[in-house]
């Protein structure tokens, strides 16, 4: 809207928890900062790709936001099952040299 003013578009919880009514003009402050923190790489799938050298070659090659895609995927898994067909399926991926979005 000019002048560091934008308009937010917010889900139901949140007008409801606010208790916003329709016509209302509601301003927030909304404060931005870095997360320097490091993220780790999903150890299984690190030990995985080492047996497999095109794969781990590949897998260095991404940048670290498709790395860390692969590894919160990973992780995300509920089952030992799924953990192992994630891992698998990630490094033959990785192997043919598949993006993340063909992985998934």
């Amino acid at each position: 809207m000019g002048g560091g003013t934008f308009i937010l578009a917010i889900n139901a919880a949140l007008r409801k928890g606010i208790r916003k009514i329709v016509g209302w003009q509601v301003s927030v402050s909304v404060s931005l900062s870095l997360d320097k923190s490091l993220r780790k790489i999903n150890s299984s799938l690190m030990e995985c790709p080492a047996d497999e050298s095109l794969a781990l070659a590949n897998f260095t090659k991404l940048p670290p936001s498709h790395q860390m895609y692969y590894s919160k995927w990973i992780e995300e898994a509920k089952t030992t099952s799924t953990l192992t067909n994630r891992i698998a399926k990630a490094v033959n991926a990785l192997s043919k040299n598949m993006d993340v979005g063909a992985t998934i």
